[in-house]
């Protein structure tokens, strides 16, 4: 499994694994861990042999959305839409921040 998180400040959190075999990935999905910091991370492979990271895991608020602008756009499309509010993040990877319009999905731009 994964384990997040450090005693004594978040507690820890161990999570079921699974082995990918298409590209040899482990996948942990994580479920609530309250707002902290960044907490560490480690793989059990046995629920006993640890394998420690020396990278940490982001813990951070979920998104809370305020209010957009405008409120309407064109049916073609290409309207530019401005997000408000709070625990937005920039992030370090391309094509991570989307918006969803109904079923379409475009990028979006941090600023």
């Amino acid at each position: 499994g994964c384990e997040l998180g450090e005693a004594p400040t978040t507690g820890k959190v161990l999570l079921p694994a699974t082995y990918v075999t298409t590209n040899a990935t482990i996948r942990c999905v994580t479920g609530a861990l309250g707002q902290g910091n960044d907490v560490p991370i480690t793989v059990r492979l046995n629920g006993q042999n640890a394998a420690p990271s020396t990278r940490r895991f982001s813990v951070w608020p979920s998104p809370q959305l305020d209010s957009f602008s405008p409120t309407s756009g064109p049916l073609a499309g290409g309207a530019t839409v401005r997000l408000f509010g709070a625990f937005f993040r920039d992030t370090a990877h391309a094509n991570e921040l989307q918006c969803r319009f109904g079923l379409a999905v475009v990028p979006a731009i941090y600023r």
